[in-house]
């Protein structure tokens, strides 16, 4: 099929039973895949580079100065850009745009990628099991769990033992280290997103810090964002031996790869990340729990309904005074 993928491949009346069922199942099986953008060198207009099909079929027009652009055109500044386009975008797509991640740096393969796998292949058995959800609802998944293997054992040492709490606080990097706290934010009603970081010394004072409006781009997309951001402006402000920590643990996990999964639909982001640490002369990532990473999460909810896209805090804004202060004291809190 050229100029297109099987994700767009259309069934006609005369074709086998065998390929007909392959495009019932497909359809089925589309809401589980996502485009992943690397080199941009698609038609912006006229290609399928996003989930949402050919951007042409959507506007009511292509105007004749926009017609030869690619989708590298309207990337700019590490941002989507809509301002210089003569063809009128309804609002809802430019919002779907503005939530795909792409490079700035990162040279890496226009792919389609699987999101129900951790590596974003697609296999049989993932397509089957997918399937099998769409038209099963499983309800109380809990009260089965003593009926496989060692589940029922785990399930009932948690409800025998009670909850168990730990104390978590901020812990401050080793001298020659900064530390940079980041934190992504996202509104279950709305979808937007926002990330947030700081950077500090050993002794906790402040550096900088910085807040970001990156529209809706997904919980992981964000948490990602904002672990670059933090590296970046780290290397930019010239600290080399850093130590960096997120709460998220599936964004840390897919930092320390050896290997970057290049079918991952955040691939880009990732290697972003990989080659950031490469620059630095000693660079630590690190999962942390989120009663230790309050005044990053607190500047990721701001970035959520901050106007600027991006904000540079060189002294801290008077919403994290409460948070820095317990941060420096060593205040513990139970979790």
């Amino acid at each position: 099929m050229p100029n297109s993928t099987i994700l767009q491949a259309i069934a006609s009346p005369y074709d086998s039973y065998v390929w007909k069922s392959i495009c019932k199942a497909k359809d089925m099986l589309k809401d589980g895949f996502s485009i992943r953008i690397g080199s941009r060198n698609y038609s912006l207009w006229y290609s399928v580079w996003s989930e949402l099909g050919k951007i042409c079929d959507l506007v009511d027009y292509v105007h004749i100065s926009d017609s030869t652009l690619q989708v590298r055109d309207i990337w700019s500044n590490g941002l989507w850009s809509f301002n210089n386009l003569a063809t009128p975008i309804p609002n809802n797509i430019k919002e779907f745009i503005q939530g795909i991640p792409i490079p700035k740096f990162c040279h890496i393969e226009d792919i389609w990628c699987w999101n129900k796998s951790q590596d974003g292949c697609y296999s049989v058995k993932a397509g089957y099991a997918f399937l099998l959800n769409q038209v099963v609802m499983v309800s109380s998944s809990w009260l089965h769990i003593g009926g496989f293997g060692d589940g029922g054992t785990i399930l009932y040492l948690m409800l025998s033992l009670g909850p168990l709490s730990i104390s978590v606080r901020w812990q401050p990097p080793d001298a020659g280290y900064i530390k940079v706290n980041v934190d992504g934010s996202c509104i279950i009603s709305s979808g937007f997103c926002g990330a947030g970081g700081l950077l500090r010394g050993c002794d906790g004072q402040w550096l900088a810090g910085f807040s970001m409006n990156l529209g809706k781009v997904g919980v992981l997309a964000v948490e990602l964002y904002a672990i670059r951001q933090g590296l970046m402006i780290c290397l930019d402000m010239g600290y080399s031996y850093i130590w960096c920590e997120s709460d998220s643990m599936e964004a840390v996990r897919l930092c320390l790869l050896s290997v970057i999964p290049t079918h991952h639909r955040l691939a880009v982001v990732i290697a972003k990340i990989h080659q950031l640490m490469r620059q630095s002369n000693s660079c630590l990532i690190t999962h942390v729990l989120r009663e230790g990473n309050a005044s990053a999460d607190l500047l990721a909810k701001h970035g959520v309904s901050q106007v600027d896209s991006f904000k540079l805090w060189h002294e801290p804004p008077s919403f994290l005074g409460s948070a820095l202060l317990a941060d420096s004291m060593g205040i513990t809190f139970l979790r």
